[in-house]
């Protein structure tokens, strides 16, 4: 019986830090496209002003 709920507490552990990872690398991936594109703007400003 305790085996058996450790066990199933341990799982749930392990998909919240899958999550969290999961949550992590997607506003990472998010934040770094962002970031792109405004480093694209930032060169392409003073081209398109020529």
């Amino acid at each position: 019986m305790d085996g058996s709920v450790s066990l199933e507490y341990d799982v749930v552990e392990i998909n919240a830090q899958f999550n969290k990872t999961v949550t992590l690398s997607g506003v990472t991936v998010l934040l770094l496209q962002a970031s792109y594109k405004l480093i694209l703007i930032f060169f392409n400003l003073p081209f398109t002003k020529l």
